[in-house]
């Protein structure tokens, strides 16, 4: 099934978004939560710290959710990345646009060390 336009060029603006920033704001939400079932948002529109951090299960409980992204997340990050390495993590990515379009990947992460992440 061809892939529309549309859903293309989201594509591109998500992944336009995956640095190493995130990668870095993973990794440190890793040591501070002690899990890697995490969900990482973006929200373009926030001025101070746009990427916020979200133990999986906890958001799902979170009553104020939208249903489209507990359906979403429902798995964690890890099931629908594909396969992983024994070094390798996943996590949901959730942007949201500064024109109120939101977006959902499962980012597959290495650890490479302390000075960088992959």
């Amino acid at each position: 099934m061809p892939i529309s336009t549309e859903t293309a060029a989201l594509e591109a603006r998500l992944h336009s978004l995956v640095d190493e920033r995130l990668f870095k704001a993973y990794w440190d939400a890793v040591a501070h939560f002690n899990t890697t079932d995490l969900v990482l948002c973006l929200d373009e529109s926030a001025e101070v710290d746009p990427v916020a951090v979200y133990v999986r299960e906890r958001l799902l409980n979170a009553p104020d959710i939208p249903e489209a992204l507990r359906s979403k997340i429902a798995k964690p990050a890890r099931d629908v990345a594909g396969r992983l390495s024994s070094t390798d993590a996943a996590f949901w990515f959730v942007p949201i646009f500064a024109d109120g379009e939101m977006a959902y990947a499962a980012i597959r992460a290495k650890y490479i060390g302390p000075s960088g992440n992959a």
